[in-house]
């Protein structure tokens, strides 16, 4: 059990540090769409996806029992209004799941009280939505109950993909440095994230089931109402994990920063999280959950649940330009995502980070 949990933590680091490294943000990829036309972003957690399949069948195929129950939810509108508040409430706090870390690991402390929402959110639907919490169809993953031969098939189509994604990366790479010192680069390149991302997140899938920390965030708000008796500790220790990969990438790149706020940001961060956690309750997960286990499983709801994710994104960004108030603008090229100012003055990627207005 330690060598799996140490083999667990320095999984849970590597998809910090790449997160951090390549600024992975759902709500990034709505402005990417937004201010440029460009998919960017959204094809990458496309292949984050590919690859946490192309991992995990091959593992569930020789560690059968070891495979750890995860449930598969039907489709239904809470879940969907679920993805719909869970996007609202992200642009608000400007910054997914995945992002709010990142912005806490460079050193923002006010993301904080996004954390704290995204717990009010998950205690009151536990408290008082319980009837609009998703249905259960199966605890077991619906990519492990394809017919053998079915999976055999998209193995061989996605790992086809994945070898050429690999060669397509490695012959593409900066040949001016030593494999070793690639790991630092900055800003990794989109598809070098996804591919970390989704080798580590598909091992933690086969070992672990459901391991995001919004679901972590969520046995907590249950275990704080007693509505559970124990919380597992390995939930603990990958969210610990997570977030310190991205400070070690955070300290690497000298983004660290302690910037408190003001007290308009520390309200907006609670609300926009407060609507996190509600739709991460209806769901489940956040958009971390969604990207790295539950649409690879083929869990009916997920795709759906994104699709509203995506869309209360795009509905109060929207709604932030028809008010004239500025949004920044997303621009990707060569892999590599950099940001713009209204005025469409480019940033350096390594100076990629969100301006706070």
């Amino acid at each position: 059990m330690s060598v799996l949990l140490l083999l667990s933590v320095i999984l849970a680091t590597f998809i910090g540090f790449a997160v951090h490294r390549a600024n992975v943000c759902t709500v990034r990829a709505i402005l990417e769409l937004y201010t440029t036309r460009q998919i960017f972003l959204l094809a990458s957690f496309i292949k984050t996806g590919l690859w946490v399949i192309l991992i995990a069948l091959p593992v569930t195929w020789l560690f059968p029992a070891t495979l750890v129950p995860t449930p598969a939810y039907a489709v239904t509108w809470s879940s969907v209004l679920g993805g719909l508040i869970f996007g609202m409430g992200a642009a608000i706090n400007r910054g997914c799941a995945f992002s709010t870390l990142e912005y806490l690991a460079d050193g923002k402390l006010f993301m904080l009280a996004t954390l704290c929402g995204f717990g009010i959110g998950m205690i009151s639907m536990s408290l008082w939505g319980e009837e609009f919490l998703p249905e259960t169809l199966s605890y077991s993953s619906f990519l492990w109950e394809l017919p053998h031969v079915v999976q055999g098939g998209v193995f061989c189509i996605v790992g086809l993909w994945g070898g050429w994604e690999i060669f397509r990366l490695w012959h593409s790479r900066d040949r001016n440095r030593a494999w070793w010192q690639l790991l630092r680069a900055d800003p990794y390149r989109l598809s070098t994230a996804a591919l970390l991302m989704g080798l580590c997140g598909g091992l933690l899938f086969t070992m672990h089931g459901l391991w995001s920390y919004t679901h972590f965030l969520k046995l907590e708000a249950e275990y704080m109402l007693g509505m559970k008796m124990d919380l597992p500790r390995l939930h603990l220790f990958l969210f610990l994990a997570l977030l310190s990969g991205m400070l070690i990438s955070s300290w690497d790149r000298h983004s660290f920063g302690i910037q408190f706020g003001r007290v308009s940001d520390w309200i907006s961060r609670l609300g926009g999280g407060t609507m996190m956690g509600i739709g991460g309750s209806l769901i489940p997960g956040g958009n971390d959950a969604l990207i790295l286990y539950a649409i690879p499983s083929l869990s009916p709801h997920a795709l759906p649940a994104f699709g509203g994710v995506l869309l209360g994104i795009a509905l109060v960004i929207g709604f932030m330009r028809l008010i004239q108030k500025p949004v920044m603008a997303i621009n990707c090229s060569g892999d590599i995502c950099g940001l713009m100012s209204d005025a469409k003055s480019v940033e350096s990627p390594r100076k990629n980070k969100v301006q706070y207005r």
